[in-house]
C-alpha cells in the first residue's frame, strides 16, 4: 500500500470513529429525552387531590408548619417536578469549580433523571438518573467522546439516597402514608423515614422557624475519598437558602450537596439554584 492509500484508509477510520460517535451520542441524548419524558408523563393530574392543612392538623408542630409553608391550603399535591437549574459543580477537592446549566425531571416513587451542560476548559455534558431501581451515569466530553459511564449496584445505590432526598422538590410529596414517616427531634429539626423499593432511607430535615428547610443531612452510599476507593456511607448533607415560589408551591431556592458533611473533611462538590420550576 502506498503512502496515499494509507492515508486514505486513516481518514475512511477517523470519519467512520467520528460517525460512531456522533450516532452514540445522539442515541445517548435521545434515551434521557425519552426517560424524562415518560416519567414526567407519567404524573396523575394534579386535579385529582388537593392539600388542606386539616389532613395534616395532628403532626407535630414543626412538621405541620413545613407543610404550610410548602404548600397552600386548597392546592393539587403533585406527583412530579421538572425542574431548570444553572449553578456550578467541580469533580474533586483540589478541581476548579465549574459553571453548569442543568434540568431534572422527577417524579413521587419513580425517580429522576437529571441532565446537564458543564462548561470550563474542557465541557462536559451528560445526565444521572435513577428510574427503576436502576442508577445509571453517562458522560460525554464535547458532547462526543464518552468519559463516564456506571451503572452498577454501588451507582443504583448512591442514586437512590440522592432521589429520596430530593422528595423535596416535589412540594407534598413528604406527606405521611403508607412509605413516609416523621419522628419530631426538636422544634426546629425532625426525620421523615421514606420507604423506597422496599428499603427504607431516613433523612434529618432542619428547619427555621417558619418551616422552611435549612438543611438535610443523611448518611449516603459514595466512594469519595474513601480509603482504597472502597464504598460505604458516607455523612452527607444539602444546604438550602432562599425561597423559590410557584404557584401555591414553595421550595428552596439554592442547594449546595456535602460530602463527608460536618467533618474536617467536608467538600461542597454541587451548588444548584433554582431557574424554574413546573409541577404536576
Amino acid at each position: 500500500m502506498d503512502w496515499l492509500g494509507f492515508l486514505l484508509l486513516v481518514a475512511l477510520l477517523l470519519l467512520l470513529a467520528c460517525g460512531w460517535l456522533v450516532l452514540g451520542a445522539r442515541a445517548a441524548s435521545r434515551d434521557v429525552a425519552a426517560l424524562s419524558e415518560r416519567l414526567w408523563a407519567s404524573a396523575e393530574s394534579s386535579g385529582q387531590r388537593l392539600f388542606y392543612e386539616t389532613q395534616v392538623a395532628e403532626l407535630p408542630d414543626i412538621v405541620l408548619r413545613y407543610f404550610q409553608w410548602s404548600l397552600a391550603d386548597g392546592t393539587p399535591i403533585p406527583e412530579a417536578a421538572r425542574l431548570r437549574f444553572s449553578g456550578r459543580i467541580r469533580l474533586g477537592r483540589n478541581k476548579p469549580w465549574m459553571p453548569h446549566r442543568s434540568q431534572e425531571v422527577i417524579r413521587t416513587g419513580e425517580g429522576f433523571v437529571w441532565s446537564a451542560r458543564v462548561t470550563g476548559a474542557l465541557p462536559i455534558s451528560g445526565s444521572d438518573s435513577y428510574v427503576d431501581g436502576s442508577g445509571k451515569m453517562e458522560w460525554r466530553l464535547a458532547r462526543l467522546l464518552p468519559v463516564m459511564r456506571a451503572a452498577d449496584d454501588n451507582i443504583a445505590r448512591s442514586a437512590r439516597w440522592r432521589f429520596v432526598a430530593e422528595h423535596l422538590f416535589i412540594p407534598g410529596s413528604l406527606l405521611p402514608g403508607k412509605h413516609v414517616c416523621w419522628e419530631p427531634l426538636s422544634d426546629l429539626s425532625a426525620n421523615v423515614t421514606i420507604v423506597q423499593d422496599g428499603i427504607e432511607h431516613t433523612l434529618r430535615l432542619d428547619f427555621d422557624a417558619d418551616g422552611m428547610p435549612r438543611k438535610v443531612t443523611f448518611q449516603r452510599w459514595g466512594a469519595f475519598e474513601t480509603e482504597g476507593g472502597r464504598w460505604k456511607m458516607i455523612p452527607y448533607a444539602v444546604r438550602c437558602r432562599g425561597v423559590c415560589r410557584k404557584g401555591g408551591y414553595s421550595l428552596p431556592h439554592q442547594f449546595v450537596a456535602c460530602w463527608w458533611a460536618n467533618t474536617d473533611q467536608e467538600f461542597a462538590a454541587v451548588e444548584l439554584e433554582v431557574e424554574d420550576a413546573d409541577f404536576r
